[in-house]
């Protein structure tokens, strides 16, 4: 599962936690009423996401590429499927 942080200032900024949500649960801490934590994919729903990439602007609505599987995910309000699979090594 990732998380969403959105802050609410003149333009809402997303940014994707890539950690397990219990990690970020023992040592989160929101002080500002401005910011809220949101899950946007279901456990399991990526494997090692690397990187994301927004659509438009509404943060359930993203590419996520993903480092062992070398699939481009979409991921739309919760639901992943699959936009790209290419074969790629992942040795590293």
């Amino acid at each position: 599962m990732k998380l969403c942080v959105s802050l609410a200032l003149s333009a809402v900024t997303c940014v994707v936690v890539l950690v397990s949500p219990s990690t970020v649960a023992a040592q989160a801490t929101v002080n500002d009423p401005n910011l809220s934590v949101s899950s946007i994919v279901a456990p399991g729903g990526l494997s090692l996401p690397t990187g994301f990439r927004f659509l438009g602007a509404s943060p359930n609505d993203l590419f996520a590429i993903e480092k062992d599987t070398g699939r481009v995910q979409r991921v739309t309000s919760g639901v992943v499927s699959t936009v790209l699979d290419l074969n790629v090594s992942n040795d590293s």
